[in-house]
């Protein structure tokens, strides 16, 4: 299911056509950076595929990302909401037709620099109840980006496993949680690598933590541990976490410590302490037996 989430963001954040319900809008992302207190007009285009003539309630919405990475869409969730305004409430389009709707944005003068994201929506009305009923709504990303110094933070919430001791490293998952606690959108790029006792690295490589994350976003996720050689020494293990994030490519660790043994090596250690404590039985047992008098 998520694998489907998944695809549908993509398609949302490339620039493609989206088409639901016999209609299309596009662009489907633009992005616009403005100064505080200016503002600027920006337009989306609606075709109606369908054989009948069609009307269209246009609007803004605002955007955020749940705490999976995913986008949420609503009102009153962005700041941006109130400063980007439809010009026009109602489109009728003709069949086979194209028309554009147009948007006012304006800045008001001492925002904060940062990044928001805003919905421009475009959805057909049905006959009967123009007011009310409202189906198949497709939605055109605008970025607003406010000009200015901008701070570009990302801290890591959690990373930790189930447990502090495990019997195999095979598909070990652990957690991880992370925060956006800058105004600026934020993409990650990150790597995973496991070194045991001695500070020898075991295993290496790349983990997906999702897409671009919002400002003041929280995001949580699994990550597997990378592929290795199941024949590791038992003992304390660490798995580092390293992030690379923001368009300046910041850099962010964490470490995850825990105990590893194999179930071949309690085994192994099994029998050798089975043999030392059956040797040392044998020995006092022979010792005994010397030291005791013989009798006829």
């Amino acid at each position: 299911m998520k694998k489907i989430i998944f695809f549908i963001i993509c398609l949302l954040f490339t620039g493609s056509f989206l088409e639901v319900r016999a209609f299309t809008v596009s662009p489907v992302k633009q992005i616009v950076t403005l100064e505080q207190g200016t503002g600027r007009n920006v337009k989306i285009k609606i075709r109606n595929t369908e054989r009948n003539t069609a009307k269209y309630k246009i609007s803004v919405v605002g955007v955020k990302q749940d705490d999976q990475g995913y986008p949420v869409y609503g009102t009153n969730i962005e700041e941006a909401e109130k400063w980007v305004r439809s010009e026009q409430e109602v489109l009728e389009i003709g069949p086979g037709k194209e028309i554009e709707a147009s948007f006012k944005i304006n800045i008001p003068k001492g925002t904060y620099p940062g990044s928001h994201y805003v919905g421009l929506s475009a959805e057909p009305m049905l006959l009967g109840d123009e007011n009310k009923n409202f189906i198949g709504k497709l939605i055109s990303l605008l970025l607003i980006e406010v000009s200015g110094t901008v701070n570009e933070t990302l801290s890591i919430t959690k990373w930790s496993g189930e447990k502090s001791f495990y019997l195999s490293l095979e598909k070990l998952k652990l957690n991880v949680g992370l925060k956006n606690d800058g105004n600026t959108e934020l993409p990650i790029k990150g790597k995973i690598r496991l070194y045991n006792w001695l500070d020898k690295k075991t295993a290496e490589g790349d983990v997906f933590l999702g897409n671009t994350i919002l400002p003041q976003a929280q995001r949580t996720t699994e990550v597997l541990l990378p592929d290795f050689n199941n024949w590791q020494l038992p003992g304390i293990y660490r798995a580092q976490l390293d992030l690379v994030y923001g368009r300046t490519g910041q850099k962010i660790s964490v470490q995850y410590a825990f105990w590893y043994i194999s179930i071949y090596w309690l085994i192994a250690i099994g029998l050798i302490l089975s043999i030392v404590i059956w040797t040392l039985i044998k020995k006092i047992k022979n010792k005994r037996e010397e030291e005791t008098p013989f009798k006829i």
